[in-house]
């Protein structure tokens, strides 16, 4: 097994969930708007829910760092032009860096909102005994962490991966063919007709009546 073989499954996930911010990317900036307006706030708003936690971790502050100093210094570079603008080295580092790390942070951020929510439904729908401490800091941090990898992936639209078919679409198809090619055909299953509830039926009583 190779690291290419690895990765490639992880890379399918990362161009799924950019395939879907590339969507309000492109619709941001065909109105005019300046991609960052969206991007700076959920960056800063990120990292403030982040101060509110108890328990920090600096190496996710640093990343956070990187992706803030990119919305402030970086360049703008609008997803649907076909010029490029010229990074600074320190930029395009940053850039590769968080780009590299948005899955994870992305993956980790839905899974410990979704476990905060359940946990404060249980504790106060179903008057679960669930410490509600631990609950508002799994959803301080998964807040976190989704508002910093939508500002990453927001920044990271790639237009060409609108013009691929869904994955969805993609597997359907795949199952349609080899069904073709086992030559098997659907089954049509017998309906019994109804002599009510139609507008025909109702006014042909009508006339055997009169």
């Amino acid at each position: 097994m190779t690291l290419k073989s690895v990765l490639k499954p992880l890379k399918w996930a990362d161009e799924q969930v950019l395939r879907q911010y590339t969507k309000l990317t492109k619709k941001w900036e065909d109105k005019g708007r300046n991609i960052k307006l969206l991007t700076l706030p959920l960056n800063v708003g990120g990292l403030g829910i982040y101060l509110m936690a108890s328990s920090l971790v600096p190496s996710y502050a640093f990343f956070g760092g990187m992706d803030l100093a990119r919305n402030i210094f970086e360049k703008k570079e609008n997803i649907t032009s076909e010029t490029r603008v010229e990074q600074s080295p320190i930029f395009l580092l940053y850039k590769k860096i968080t780009n590299f790390g948005r899955l994870p942070l992305f993956v980790a951020g839905a899974g410990m909102t979704v476990k905060g929510l359940a946990d404060l439904y249980n504790s106060f729908i179903n008057n679960e005994n669930i410490q509600l401490n631990d609950s508002f800091e799994s959803l301080k941090m998964g807040l976190s962490f989704l508002s910093v990898s939508s500002s990453i992936y927001l920044k990271s639209g790639d237009p060409k991966l609108l013009d691929k078919k869904p994955f969805w679409k993609t597997a359907y198809e795949k199952v349609r063919d080899k069904v073709k090619d086992l030559g098997l055909k659907p089954i049509p299953v017998p309906v019994p007709a109804s002599n009510c509830g139609t507008l025909e039926n109702y006014v042909g009583m009508n006339d055997s009546v009169n």
